[in-house]
């Protein structure tokens, strides 16, 4: 069994205090070096994202004008893409509906889409519980005069394909999770509406 040093002395564990504090001060500025802009920009294309913000009550105005000054980013992004709009309605009983997506704000969404976007539009969510269908949220949280209102329908993502992936749940235990395969299909553009 090996034995740990011990430091009783003052001079010795103020050394010691100096020369890790010299030790993680290099460090930090060794750290400074590396430019991670670079790399991200080689994997993603841009080293710049465009973010725009509104501040109204508004639900709808907000999703619409936080969006306008991308239209043209995102018209391009989209091109002949399936849209799908993934709404945050996991739990489907009324008392969460603070935490879930404003059906107003999904009205905004698809205003804004209504020009650039002639296809019908997919409206998606999947449940915390499986056994709970996402309509039941979908009706609970207002969301289903969309349908009518614009040319939307609504999926329950929990009923799509999927593929199981691993990750690293507590205490790094690996913990098998369902990866819906329309999120990651290349030929859907994704808007997440949180």
């Amino acid at each position: 069994m090996k034995k740990e040093k011990m430091f009783h002395s003052k001079t010795d564990s103020r050394r010691r205090f100096l020369k890790c504090l010299t030790l993680g001060a290099a460090g930090v500025a060794a750290g400074g070096l590396y430019q991670p802009q670079k790399v991200s920009s080689r994997i993603f294309g841009s080293d710049k994202s465009s973010v725009s913000f509104v501040t109204t009550d508004d639900h709808r105005e907000a999703a619409y004008q936080s969006l306008k000054p991308l239209q043209k980013e995102v018209e391009k992004a989209i091109g002949d893409r399936q849209v799908i709009i993934k709404v945050n309605a996991g739990l489907a009983t009324p008392k969460y509906a603070k935490n879930s997506t404003h059906a107003d704000h999904i009205r905004g969404i698809l205003d804004f889409l209504k020009p650039i976007y002639d296809k019908r539009v997919i409206i998606t969510e999947g449940t915390a519980g499986a056994k709970c269908s996402a309509f039941i949220g979908f009706e609970n949280y207002g969301y289903m005069p969309l349908e009518k209102e614009y040319n939307a329908k609504f999926i329950d993502a929990n009923e799509q394909d999927y593929t199981l992936k691993w990750i690293r749940a507590a205490k790094h235990h690996p913990q098998t999770i369902n990866i819906i395969d329309m999120f990651m299909n290349p030929e859907v553009y994704l808007i997440s509406a949180a």
